[in-house]
């Protein structure tokens, strides 16, 4: 068994995470085929510092699917309650009561996944709704989005202090604003 999530832990790292594997495999309009999103969710696990083999990804790529199109619906949600909601549903899906762990080449950590599941799937809804729930609560509200940007769709998160984004990237953030600023002009 895999040791997950170890060299990123927390709920802006899982926040972090959860937001780029998403934008991996895309809007649930267009997730790739479950063949074709095992390596993009391969890529962000090590990308954000998933240590040891990614073994048995490919045979979870439909559940994996499925996990991603829900993490999507609740960067979409329309408001706080809406997320809210969503992201109760979802805990009371993926998750069991939290505890801590202490495995072999591992500091001590919780676990959010119901006990014995050792899928990939669970791991990662699991760890994925309780960020984002802690960093909803830590907030007040969600500080995510789907990017506002025309035909963009990727989804942002929003970690440290600033002003609010409605944008996943500086290229698309003057997009939108060149284009609010066209459709003002039309107008006027």
């Amino acid at each position: 068994m895999p040791i997950r999530g170890q060299a990123l832990f927390g709920p802006s790292a899982g926040l972090e995470r959860a937001a780029a594997a998403v934008n991996a495999a895309g809007p649930p309009a267009r997730l790739p085929s479950p063949a074709a999103l095992a390596g993009p969710f391969a890529d962000v696990l090590r990308a954000t510092g998933e240590p040891g083999p990614l073994d048995g990804i490919e045979a979870e790529t439909g559940a994996l699917a499925a996990v991603l199109a829900e993490l999507h619906a609740i960067f979409a949600a329309p408001d706080p309650a809406q997320a809210a909601q969503l992201l109760n549903a979802g805990l009371a899906r993926h998750t069991a009561p939290l505890r801590l762990v202490d495995e072999a080449g591992a500091a001590w950590h919780l676990h959010a996944e119901p006990p014995g599941d050792d899928s990939w799937a669970a791991w990662f809804a699991a760890t994925s709704l309780v960020a984002l729930a802690v960093h909803f609560a830590e907030r007040g509200a969600p500080a995510w989005g789907v990017c506002a940007a025309h035909d963009c769709g990727r989804v942002y998160v929003r970690t440290g202090p600033g002003r609010p984004r409605t944008t996943c990237s500086p290229s698309c953030a003057t997009r939108h604003r060149q284009a609010e600023l066209r459709a003002r002009r039309r107008a006027a």
